[in-house]
């Protein structure tokens, strides 16, 4: 991703482990990173980095609904967000406020859910590029 295009932007960063992702936005210019992370551990220290940096919200919750992530979509209206949630990006598929979003970069855990997503996306008006094939998954840059 671009730097300039991270420059001021608000990122929603769904399946942020320890905040390692959140660093690396940041470091790109992002203004301010809302990191969601289920597993308690992980969580923890999140929520311990971000004591210490303002530009950073760290949330514990667990993305097992597409609900959850129109509410995260709705409260914190971020230019760009971030999926890494496990198998749980399928829950995108059932999302009403997917086009809020200008920029998704989504982890898909599977053939079918990368195949599914693409479509979907590109039914509403998305671009979709498959960046990186990793095996077991692979990386979408998804844009207006």
């Amino acid at each position: 991703m671009n730097q300039r295009r991270l420059k001021t932007k608000k990122v929603l960063d769904l399946g942020a482990d320890y905040g390692s992702t959140a660093a690396w936005f940041r470091k790109k210019g992002s203004r301010e990173v809302i990191a969601v992370e289920a597993e308690k551990e992980l969580y923890s220290k999140l929520k311990q980095y971000s004591e210490k940096r303002n530009w950073l919200t760290a949330i514990n919750e667990f993305i097992d609904s597409p609900n959850k992530i129109d509410q995260l979509i709705t409260n914190f209206k971020p230019q760009i967000v971030k999926v890494d949630v496990e198998g749980a990006e399928k829950n995108l598929l059932n999302c009403d406020k997917l086009a809020d979003v200008p920029t998704w970069l989504i982890e898909a855990h599977s053939e079918q859910i990368r195949v599914e997503l693409t479509s979907h996306f590109q039914r509403i008006g998305f671009s979709v590029r498959r960046v990186s094939d990793l095996g077991n998954f692979d990386i979408l840059v998804i844009q207006k």
